[in-house]
């Protein structure tokens, strides 16, 4: 009987080192899609664990969860907005959000399991311009995507074939492709600060707050960062104009929640005196007719705070600084409170049928009042009826203002 021949401890070396480099590249990819996603997005992830956290450590209290952009991310400190009890406010701002971001972050949301007892989405007109250099696709870190945006991009995204092979191939080496991020999550300062990307949760508090500056900016760096703001928002209201898949992306928003009985609000958030005179009159216009366009189909409130903080405590125009953000989260916590956000109710009411079909439900908290928006006084007055309606690693690699 003849012995069977046997590879060479070599050959079984490498055959073995191979094995382990294939399981290793699926295990921490499939991991960073299903059991851990903080590390392929580390900014929604944190965000995630630390609102769950914050649940866990208040059973019963019914949570209003903030979507929006770096300006949200600043602006609402709920541990100023929250009162002992009654509702509570968290801060789910991702830096550079825009409409399409924020539909991305409230699937997410839902997927996870987290289903808001209210939202309130910040609106602002300049992130509704979609065309050329003001795309939000371009925002987006196409590494941060998780499988199951695949049908986000598919809707929303142009070159949304590029993004997905862009998708599968940072699969298939994950450990290179995120080398910056998971250094940037375990030992940061092997990574030189221009290549850190740390950067959009590293001050994060635990309610989602960001503190934004390390100190309140002097008048003088205040003139400098509304000059170099201006050179930006000129080019947006040049030629403005709300685009479609903006607009789309904000009313799947506002759809996807009355299908799940959640009820919204809309944010305008502060915006300094110097900023709002930027505002070409049509541009401003356009911004108006379409917030008043979304209050007419859906019944939502607005919240319009944009005289809400005292300009010295606008940075730039349109972010807050941290006295700013106590100014602001004091009143928009008792605003959140006068609308009932969040609020259980005996019996909830039925909706009107969704645009995007079947019936939305009432899901046993309070609707805020419909047609009404909140003033700069804080009083809430009715809006007028509105016009009829016309038809590789690069995360800071952001366009714009975040």
């Amino acid at each position: 009987m003849t012995a069977r021949p046997r590879f060479p401890a070599s050959r079984r070396a490498v055959l073995a080192f191979v094995a382990a480099v294939v399981v290793l590249n699926v295990g921490f990819s499939v991991g960073m899609d299903r059991l851990f996603p903080t590390v392929r997005d580390p900014e929604y992830g944190r965000r995630l664990s630390r609102l769950q956290a914050r649940q866990a450590e208040n059973p019963g209290r019914p949570f209003v969860v903030a979507l929006g952009s770096s300006r949200a991310a600043f602006a609402l400190k709920p541990t100023a907005a929250n009162a002992e009890t009654g509702p509570l406010a968290y801060n789910f701002a991702l830096l550079g959000s825009g409409p399409m971001m924020q539909l991305m972050a409230l699937r997410r949301l839902l997927y996870d399991g987290v289903t808001p007892a209210a939202v309130v989405l910040e609106y602002w007109p300049p992130f509704l311009r979609e065309d050329g250099q003001f795309a939000e696709e371009a925002r987006i870190d196409k590494h941060r995507l998780l499988t199951h945006d695949a049908a986000f991009v598919r809707d929303y995204f142009d070159l949304h074939e590029h993004t997905l092979a862009t998708m599968r191939q940072v699969r298939q080496n994950p450990w290179f492709e995120h080398r910056l991020r998971v250094l940037s999550q375990t030992i940061p300062n092997w990574v030189t600060p221009d290549r850190r990307l740390d950067g959009p949760w590293q001050r994060l508090d635990p309610w989602g707050w960001m503190n934004s500056f390390e100190a309140e900016p002097t008048a003088a760096e205040r003139a400098e960062r509304h000059r170099m703001a201006k050179q930006y928002f000129d080019q947006v209201f040049d030629g403005y104009a709300v685009h479609e898949k903006a607009a789309r992306a904000v009313r799947e928003v506002l759809a996807l929640c009355r299908e799940r009985g959640i009820p919204v609000a809309l944010a305008w958030l502060p915006e300094s005196s110097e900023f709002r005179a930027w505002y070409p009159p049509d541009a401003l216009a356009k911004g108006e007719r379409f917030l008043k366009e979304l209050r007419a189909e859906y019944g939502v409130p607005v919240i319009d705070a944009r005289r809400w903080v005292d300009d010295p405590l606008v940075a730039d125009g349109f972010h807050l600084t941290r006295a700013g953000a106590d100014q602001f989260s004091r009143r928009f916590g008792d605003e959140m409170r006068k609308l009932g956000l969040g609020e259980p109710t005996p019996q909830a009411a039925p909706l009107s049928p969704s645009p995007l079909g079947g019936e939305g439900r009432g899901g046993g908290w309070a609707r805020p009042t419909a047609n009404a928006m909140l003033t700069a006084t804080g009083q809430v007055t009715p809006l007028p009826n509105p016009p009829p309606q016309g038809g590789r690693e690069q995360s800071q690699e952001r366009r714009g203002p975040r």
